[in-house]
Formats: C-alpha cells, sequence, structure tokens
C-alpha cells in the first residue's frame, strides 16, 4: 500500500513540474510573440505608409461652390504618441468665401486601407475651428493601436452634404495593444493557477505516504 501511494505521490509531483515548466515557457513566449508581432506591424504600416502619400475615398472633399482644403500635417510616416498632442495644419483652396469662414472638425480614420478609410468612434482631435484658420492642435485619442496606419478626416456639412478632406498616412506609438496578447497572457495564468494546484495535491499525497510508512 505504501509502495502504490509513494507512487502516486511521484507521478502527480513530476506532473506539476511538467506544467510548471509548460507555464514559464508559455510566459516567455507570450512576451517574444507580443514583441514580434508589435515590430511587424508597425515594419508592416510603414510599408504601406510609404507606398501612398495620401487617404482617398474618392473625390468628396470639394465644395459645391469649389472650396476645399488640403491638409499638410501629420506628416508622411510621421509617428504620432497616443494620448499626445498633434499638430493639424491645411491650406485653403478654391474661391468659396463662404467654406472659409465656416466650421470644421478633424477626427481620425483606420487607413489600414487607404483607398476606404474608416470613421474611429470618438477620436476627434479638434472640432469646430474656422476654415480659414489654416490650423489647429488637439490630443491623439489613447484608443489608437500601435503600428496600425492612420489618416486625419476634416468635416464640413456643405449644404445638406458630408464633405471629407483626407491626410497623409501616419501611424501611432504608445497606444493600444492587439486583445489576443491580453487573452494569451490569462490562458498562461490559467495554467499556472492550476499547475499550482496539481502541486499542491502532490504535497498532500507524500504528506499521507509520510504517515502511513
Amino acid at each position: 500500500m505504501i509502495g502504490v501511494v509513494s507512487l502516486v505521490a511521484f507521478a502527480v509531483s513530476a506532473f506539476a513540474q511538467n506544467s510548471t515548466d509548460a507555464v514559464s515557457s508559455t510566459g516567455t513566449t507570450v512576451v517574444t510573440t507580443t514583441t514580434a508581432t508589435a515590430t511587424s506591424a508597425a515594419t508592416t504600416a510603414g510599408t504601406s505608409a510609404s507606398s501612398t502619400s495620401t487617404v482617398k475615398s474618392g473625390d468628396v472633399c470639394t465644395t459645391s461652390d469649389g472650396g476645399s482644403i488640403s491638409i499638410i500635417t501629420p506628416l508622411l510616416n510621421e509617428v504620432e504618441t497616443a494620448g499626445g498632442s498633434l499638430s493639424i495644419t491645411w491650406s485653403v483652396l478654391g474661391y468659396d468665401y463662404t467654406f472659409d469662414s465656416s466650421k470644421i472638425s478633424f477626427g481620425v480614420v483606420d487607413a489600414t486601407n487607404p483607398d476606404d478609410a474608416i470613421p474611429i468612434a470618438n477620436s476627434y482631435i479638434v472640432q469646430n475651428v474656422t476654415v480659414s484658420d489654416g490650423s489647429a492642435k488637439g490630443p491623439v485619442p489613447s484608443v489608437l493601436v500601435s503600428g496600425k496606419s492612420y489618416g486625419v478626416r476634416s468635416e464640413y456639412l456643405d449644404g445638406s452634404t458630408w464633405r471629407y478632406c483626407y491626410s497623409p498616412v501616419f501611424t501611432v506609438a504608445g497606444g493600444s495593444v492587439a486583445s489576443s496578447t491580453t487573452k494569451t497572457a490569462a490562458t498562461a495564468s490559467t495554467i499556472s493557477s492550476s499547475a499550482q494546484s496539481v502541486a499542491g495535491i502532490a504535497i498532500a499525497v507524500s504528506a499521507v505516504a509520510a504517515l502511513l510508512f
């Protein structure tokens, strides 16, 4: 009987050790994968931005009376810091005097595909500035993901039609990370807890074996 109990204790202890080793390995993989993924994403975004000067989503910038703006900054491939300050400058084109004195807002769009930019909710940098001002400054939304390609989009209501103009493509550093990393880390934590439980069982079995001996 003692031999059987001791054998069980040994087997459980060995399983606990293997589980702990697996957790250590998984933890290392989480860190390595996160770093590699972030680097790869930044490289990919930079390559994409290099081949595209400005976000394009059709000619929806010019007003009905021929006015428009050309967004100069942020510059192509410029790296902005999430939560930091972003300076937007633009030149006013055409002779639409109503447009020149009107209010305009600037938000961020996902420019992963520059030909089909996607507006990002709650990502306004500045709102209701005068078109003729030619510049504005506001915070870079902290919800932006590091390494992705983004653009600035102006919004102007021309009668009943929205007019949108776009900036060159830029990227963000210091933003949020992909949710998959969080899930992986949570999985590693769960495995770690399981290993600790198994280790506890091994200790208890060994104690019983000692008492019987």
